[in-house]
């Protein structure tokens, strides 16, 4: 598992808010590759801190058994692969460039991962260096923006003053996982988020890969008082799924998603809104 540390400036009573961009699947005729700009617009906007969650492209090759020429955007369909990953390079690039020191890191996903292992072509170091380039002798086995499949990153809210200095310190933990496998249904997706959350305790738990686009919260540990008067602590944890830009059962298109039926997926990405003070977050929407 790779661990980070953010450190996130902010006032007395102000609030951060955070984006989700995974699963955008961006070489496929089925990417809804307007809504991505118009949301990374938003993100750039509103100054939003932003996670990758994996899955920028199907980068496939016909050794997968999903690969269909018919399904990338046309300018994929005829190009060598070696030409058809600069290009996927330089568009990505294009695309998360504007949003600057707001892109915090860059989970991995399953498309990426497999064209690495078949292939050898770390399309993951690719990315991640065009949009911040490391000068030989700073080259690592991992690039600073790279943050695996499965990801904990402890936040550090900072309080500071009107002057910078700073007052006190709030530790919150998020825990980011591309995901594996796709539960059918939304409860069951949830059920298997939770599950999998049981093993390492922190506040915020998001997926990707599972198209789905989804929060909530639960209260799962209840803690009786070391002394005193019977009391109860609840620790609230909070679960999200963080979207997609992937249109299933689209017309005319016979992707892999028609093929095994799975559940339609509500366009977008999980932004939330965390208060560094109680502890909180609720999901926010574009303003329309």
């Amino acid at each position: 598992m790779i661990v980070k540390e953010y450190v996130i400036p902010y006032r007395y009573g102000e609030t951060v808010d955070f984006g989700f961009l995974g699963d955008i699947h961006y070489d496929a005729i089925n990417c809804k590759r307007t809504k991505v700009k118009q949301d990374i617009q938003y993100l750039v906007e509103k100054q939003i801190k932003v996670f990758g969650m994996g899955d920028y492209w199907e980068a496939m090759t016909p050794d997968d058994f999903r690969y269909n020429t018919e399904n990338f955007q046309p300018q994929y369909r005829h190009i060598n692969p070696d030409r058809a990953v600069s290009l996927m390079i330089r568009e990505m690039k294009n695309l998360l460039n504007p949003l600057g020191d707001n892109l915090l890191g860059l989970l991995t996903g399953n498309h990426e991962n497999t064209l690495k292992q078949r292939h050898k072509i770390d399309m993951q170091w690719q990315l991640c260096n065009a949009l911040q380039e490391q000068d030989e002798d700073e080259i690592k086995e991992r690039h600073p923006l790279d943050l695996g499949y499965n990801c904990a990153c402890r936040m550090k809210f900072v309080q500071v003053d009107e002057s910078g200095n700073r007052q006190k310190t709030n530790v919150m933990t998020f825990k980011l996982w591309h995901g594996a496998a796709c539960p059918a249904t939304r409860e069951t997706r949830m059920t298997k988020l939770i599950k999998h959350s049981k093993h390492f305790l922190s506040d915020l738990h998001v997926v990707g890969h599972w198209h789905d686009l989804h929060f909530d919260d639960r209260l799962d540990h209840l803690y009786l008082q070391n002394r005193g008067a019977l009391k109860l602590r609840t620790t609230r944890r909070y679960y999200g799924m963080s979207g997609s830009y992937y249109l299933g059962h689209m017309e005319g298109v016979d992707g892999y998603v028609d093929q095994k039926d799975y559940s339609p997926a509500e366009l977008g990405m999980l932004m939330i809104r965390v208060n560094p003070e109680t502890r909180e977050m609720e999901r926010i929407k574009k303003e329309k």
